[in-house]
C-alpha cells in the first residue's frame, strides 16, 4: 500500500482596501487573506502546519504581513462614506 503525503498551502480571501503600497508607492487596491498550510494524505487535509494573514498589493503582488489594525475594516472594504452622514437632516 503506498500512502502520499504533502503539504498544501491554500488563500483564503478575507477582504480588501485602498492604500499605498509600500514597494510601489502606488495607491491601488490591496486583498487581505488567510495563508494556510496543512499536512495531507490523499488529499484529505490532516493538520495545520502554518497559518498567517498577508496584505497582497493590487498593483505590483508585493506582499507584507497583515496588521492587527485592518480588522476594523469591513470585509467588503472600504466604499463611500458611512450612512450617517449621508443621510438627509431631519425635520
Amino acid at each position: 500500500m503506498v500512502l502520499v503525503f504533502g503539504t498544501r498551502h491554500k488563500r483564503h480571501p478575507i477582504g480588501f482596501f485602498r492604500a499605498t503600497c509600500h514597494a510601489c508607492g502606488i495607491v491601488t487596491d490591496h486583498l487581505r487573506v488567510w495563508d494556510k498550510g496543512v499536512v495531507h494524505i490523499w488529499f484529505i487535509p490532516m493538520f495545520p502546519v502554518k497559518s498567517r494573514r498577508l496584505v497582497i498589493c493590487g498593483g505590483c503582488g508585493a506582499t507584507r504581513p497583515d496588521r492587527p489594525e485592518l480588522d476594523l475594516v469591513p470585509v467588503g472594504g472600504i466604499v463611500g462614506l458611512p450612512p450617517e452622514t449621508t443621510a438627509a437632516p431631519r425635520s
